[in-house]
C-alpha cells in the first residue's frame, strides 16, 4: 500500500496518522524515512487495549 502511493507520485511526506495497524510504521518508515509517524488518537485506546502498540 504505501509503496503503491510512492510509485503513483508521492516523493515526500511529512507526517502519516495511520490507525494502527500492525506492520504500517515500519512500511512507512521504509519509504519516506523522515516521516514523522503519529497513531490517530481516536485509534490509540483500542490499539494499547489490544497490545500492538509499539514504543520508541
Amino acid at each position: 500500500m504505501v509503496n503503491d502511493r510512492k510509485a503513483r507520485g508521492i516523493e515526500d511526506v511529512l507526517i502519516v496518522v495511520p490507525n494502527g495497524l500492525t506492520g504500517l510504521p515500519a512500511a512507512i518508515e521504509a519509504v519516506w524515512p523522515d516521516a514523522v509517524v503519529q497513531t490517530c488518537f481516536v485509534h490509540l485506546p483500542r490499539v494499547a487495549a489490544v497490545g500492538e502498540l509499539q514504543g520508541p
